[in-house]
């Protein structure tokens, strides 16, 4: 009975995500009535500072429209009121406004929205304000990977890479890192901590997580909070998920009912797959293993062709091959590691058997889907050769009367 309840959920789900897709794209082809002139607006403010800029809005209907001006969870930082007007056909306007941080709110990223509402169409500009101590001396620089084309489920690889602004000598310091992935919503997607150990004047630091498949369409933030005594730096980073719903197979009817009755098939066959799973919450943690092992195997592969081109002779070729190789085992060995450590510890929780012992399963791999593997610890521990290294082993092997005439051939 659990499981013919099972198969019929499934089914009707089915018919109701294609039913509002047909009804999406058929039915409800709404045409762009306004522009806004402004995708994002991102400030960093410190103790005292105003930032003031403007936005454009242009109505570009047959008919003259009303227009509203509100601002959104941007209390105790907007400097206006909201706002009604009225554009006629082609007509644009500039709307004025000021940001500070009037309520002396401490340290961080707040997150807010300027909404244009136009009765049958409503728009939003998405606000980020970052707010510093007085003095940062460390600060950093954001890169996210891939850039874009982010759907829900996607791995992302995040590298901030941090930059000492002190005049201090010291070798290494000790840094308090906060990060977050958050929408303008307020809700958090993804969070954690961690001290940092910054050598030099500039370091890396890089994180991996995969997107839960529940993530709703919409902007978000990757933030990084860098604190060391009275000194806060912040960084963002603005970017888009998107599900990919607009697919060509829509575009014809017939094939749109053979998709249909494929999916239907495939549905079953998968819930009859998982009900003679043994345990689905472990397939779960191997596709995050699998996942990280074929990103590592990118990234080297991406940096070990930048190297080959550089490289002059067939000894520096056939050298960059053997130590890629030996990183690339080694990364491997040691995401292996991680991954039985965290079998061993999924089957001690179900060899214990206490209260609830799946539910405590199913929350430990959401919690390490959300953390991902430390790409920070593997570059630093097992760092790909650079060009230097290369050159530098050839040496090294020809001063020691190695047979270099082997690596030639």
């Amino acid at each position: 009975m659990k499981s013919k309840t099972l198969l019929i959920i499934g089914i009707v789900l089915v018919i109701g995500v294609l039913s509002f897709n047909l009804y999406y794209f058929f039915m409800d082809d709404k045409s762009e009535e306004f522009q806004l002139g402004s995708v994002l607006i991102k400030t960093v403010l410190k103790d005292g500072d105003v930032y003031g800029s403007n936005f454009r809005v242009a109505n570009i209907n047959k008919a003259a429209h009303s227009f509203s001006f509100t601002p959104e969870n941007l209390e105790g930082f907007f400097d206006g009121v909201s706002e009604s007007f009225i554009l006629e056909k082609d007509e644009t306007r500039e709307i004025y406004f000021n940001l500070s941080n009037k309520n002396n709110s401490k340290e961080g990223i707040y997150l807010g929205s300027f909404i244009i509402d136009e009765g049958n169409n409503i728009k939003n500009i998405p606000v980020v304000i970052e707010l510093e101590s007085k003095d940062v001396l460390y600060d950093s620089n954001i890169n996210l990977f891939p850039t874009k084309n982010i759907e829900p489920g996607d791995s992302l690889s995040i590298e901030a890479k941090i930059y000492d602004l002190s005049s201090k000598n010291e070798n290494t310091k000790s840094l308090s890192i906060v990060y977050f992935i958050k929408d303008f919503e307020g809700d958090v997607i993804i969070e954690g901590s961690e001290n940092f150990n910054l050598n030099g004047k500039q370091d890396v630091f890089s994180k991996s997580f995969n997107l839960d498949k529940e993530v709703k369409s919409g902007n978000y933030i990757f933030g990084i909070i860098i604190s060391s005594g009275e000194s806060v730096g912040t960084s963002s980073y603005f970017f888009r998920v998107d599900k990919d719903t607009k697919s060509f197979y829509l575009e014809n009817n017939t094939l749109v009912l053979i998709i249909f009755v494929f999916i239907i098939f495939i549905l079953l066959g998968i819930l009859l797959y998982s009900m003679y799973s043994r345990d689905r919450l472990l397939e779960e943690l191997k596709d995050t293993y699998s996942r990280e092992l074929k990103k590592q195997d990118k990234a080297l592969d991406e940096k070990e062709r930048k190297i080959s081109s550089k490289l002059s002779c067939r000894a520096e070729r056939k050298t960059s091959r053997k130590l890629f190789k030996k990183i690339r085992d080694e990364r491997k060995n040691e995401i292996r590691r991680i991954h039985r450590l965290r079998l061993k510890q999924i089957k001690q929780i179900k060899r214990n058997r206490k209260n609830n012992w799946q539910n405590q399963i199913k929350s430990q791999i959401n919690k390490w889907k959300k953390q991902g593997y430390d790409t920070n610890v593997l570059e630093s521990k097992y760092k790909a050769p650079t060009l230097n290294d290369i050159k530098n082993q050839v040496n090294a092997w020809k001063k020691q009367g190695y047979d270099t005439k082997v690596l030639k051939m």
